[in-house]
């Protein structure tokens, strides 16, 4: 697929998301025609970079990569930090209003959904393979004592 034609793609996907519109609250985005139209942008704009080779992807590819291993964490973490933040900006007097609470949200879920993935779930994550591949399942009877 051609470099225009990815681009092309890459903008009617983007363009459903800015100019689709919805009204009423956040339920509206999930159900009916809308969640099909956002559903066919987002699948649209994946296999439009997908599809793309051209180098301007070099540059996110890391970012993106390292994102794509914390996604876990960042479902996770990201309501608590919401939180946290509210918290925070009202007790040092600074008004919450939506921008300020999503940016300061995005800016501190990833570097801290980045550590606990660091930290916690590859740990689990070697431990799972190490307990369920046939070597670690062998010589993890190998040390159970037998009766």
């Amino acid at each position: 697929m051609g470099r225009l034609t990815c681009l092309a793609l890459l903008a009617i996907g983007a363009a459903v998301f800015l100019g689709h519109p919805v009204d009423g609250n956040q339920i509206h985005i999930v159900t009916g025609w809308n969640r099909l139209a956002f559903s066919a942008a987002s699948i649209l704009i994946v296999f439009a970079v997908y599809q793309y080779r051209g180098t301007g992807w070099k540059v996110l590819s890391a970012p993106l990569t390292h994102m794509g291993l914390a996604t876990y964490g960042i479902y996770l973490l990201h309501p608590i930090v919401w939180e946290v933040t509210h918290v925070v900006l009202r007790r040092i007097g600074i008004e919450a209003t939506p921008l300020i609470v999503v940016t300061s949200t995005v800016v501190l879920t990833l570097p801290i959904a980045w550590a606990f993935y660091q930290w916690a779930e590859r740990r689990f994550i070697q431990w799972g393979k190490m307990s369920t591949s046939p070597r670690g399942l062998a010589q993890g009877a190998a040390a159970v004592p037998s009766h």
